[in-house]
Order: C-alpha cells, then sequence, then structure tokens
C-alpha cells in the first residue's frame, strides 16, 4: 500500500458513532505487508492502526496524527494511552470484533518503522499486552529508527514484551512519562535517540502511573543496551529502572 490519505478526521465523536472506538485499520494474519509514504489522520480516542499476527512487516514515510482526543487529565476514558500504531496478537481479546480467524495467538515479528512522523497522539509506537499469545516472545525484531515523535499524550514509544529489537535514531519530544518505556523486555538496543521536554501524568493518569519523568523507564527488563548519545539530562533522571532489572548495559 502506498501513497494518498486516510482520513478520518470529519467523523462524529459521538459515543452513538458505531467508528467512535475503532481503530481505522486492523490487519491480521498478514505476512510481507508494506505501508509506505501514507497519510493517517483521525480525531480519536483509539488506536488509528493496528496489526496482530504479521510477519514482515515494513511502515515507511508515513505520518500520523489524531488520535489524542483523550486528552482530559482528571478523568480520561482510557488510563492507559492508547498508541497510534499498535502492535498486538491475533486473539479475540485482542482484536475484538475484527476476531474472524483470530485464534493463532502470533505476535508480531520482523518488523521495521522508520522515518515516520507521529503528531498530536495518544503514544507513537508500542504493544501493551501479550497475556493471551501463543508465541513465548509475541514481538521480536521490531526496529524503529529514523521516526519524529512530538506532542503525545503518554509515551512515545511503549514496548512491552519485545525481544531482539531496535530502537535507534528517533527524535522524541512533548511526551509524559518517558520517551521510551520499557515492560518485560529484553535484549533490545536503544541508541542514538534524542529525548526532551517530558512532563509528568496528571490526574487520574497519575493516580495509577505515579509522577516519573526521564527519558527511558526500565521494568523488569533485562539485558538492554542504552547509549547515552542524544538522552537530554531530566532533573529526574535519564534511565528510571523500577522491578527487577537485571543485566542491563547503560554505555558510555
Amino acid at each position: 500500500m502506498e501513497g494518498g490519505t486516510w482520513d478520518v478526521s470529519k467523523v462524529s465523536l459521538a459515543s452513538n458513532n458505531r467508528y467512535y472506538n475503532v481503530s481505522m485499520a486492523k490487519f491480521l494474519g498478514v505476512d510481507n505487508l508494506v505501508l509506505k509514504n501514507i497519510t493517517l489522520k483521525c480525531k480519536k480516542k483509539q488506536h488509528m492502526i493496528e496489526f496482530a499476527g504479521v510477519n514482515n512487516l515494513l511502515v515507511s514515510g508515513c505520518k500520523f496524527s489524531g488520535n489524542n482526543m483523550d486528552s482530559n487529565a482528571a478523568a480520561p476514558e482510557n488510563v492507559q494511552t492508547k498508541e497510534a500504531l499498535q502492535l498486538d496478537v491475533a486473539t479475540k481479546a485482542a482484536m475484538g470484533s475484527f476476531a474472524s480467524g483470530a485464534a493463532s495467538g502470533m505476535g508480531c515479528h520482523n518488523v521495521l518503522i522508520e522515518n515516520c512522523k507521529f503528531t498530536n497522539c495518544s503514544r507513537g509506537v508500542g504493544s501493551h499486552s501479550a497475556k493471551t499469545a501463543q508465541d513465548k516472545n509475541p514481538y521480536t525484531n521490531i526496529t524503529i529508527t529514523g521516526c519524529t515523535f512530538n506532542k503525545m499524550l503518554g509515551e512515545a514509544i511503549f514496548v512491552q514484551n519485545w525481544k531482539n529489537g531496535t530502537i535507534s535514531n528517533n527524535k522524541i519530544s512533548n511526551c509524559k512519562r518517558a520517551g521510551i518505556m520499557m515492560i518485560s523486555s529484553s535484549y533490545n538496543l536503544l541508541t542514538g535517540n534524542t529525548v526532551k521536554k517530558v512532563k509528568a501524568f496528571s490526574g487520574a493518569r497519575a493516580a495509577k502511573y505515579k509522577t516519573t519523568v526521564c527519558s527511558v523507564y526500565l521494568y523488569k527488563s533485562h539485558n538492554n543496551y542504552i547509549s547515552k548519545k542524544g538522552l537530554k539530562k531530566f532533573k529526574h533522571g535519564i534511565v528510571y529502572f523500577e522491578g527487577a532489572c537485571n543485566g542491563n548495559n547503560i554505555a558510555k
């Protein structure tokens, strides 16, 4: 899929609208998929695009904006902010109404997201659950490189249950809690990323996730390599550890 604009920014946000709380597009059980130079626009409180059970995915030169309508910090509809581009597992629990054929439980593997722009989003890229996955490691060989993230309601990149991934040379600014959040993930490389202007959560999100502010946040994650290059120094720290985190290399 190459070129063009997917624009649903005029769709009503009324709660009785059938498109109110669904993604713009979902891909399940697809191999060798390319999305290139596509602009995606919306006004939603949900993911913009979802992938599950996908092997060999390239998302290149795409622009994402508008799933930041859940900005009410006091009482947001989704306390957990929603990724504009979400990697998920192929189960009915994960894919909801798009559940036909979603029985393999596979995650996403061999993914390259490059040179994309995320602006005015809830989160940029990530995965936030894998409890129902059939794969022991549901997200492997995920690379995010050369992307720009600006004005996020939450973290720019949310890494959960990833293994052997690479996050490199991305520019991240104006997000909440952390530029990169890593949970239960191992053997990932983070290098050359610029992270600045991170603020704390407030309201309901602060009550659930605290008010930590840092460039990179690791929770129960092991054997990851993080280089100093590009990370900005915050009052609350560059790298923040919580839970058992073993074998991580913070270089230079």
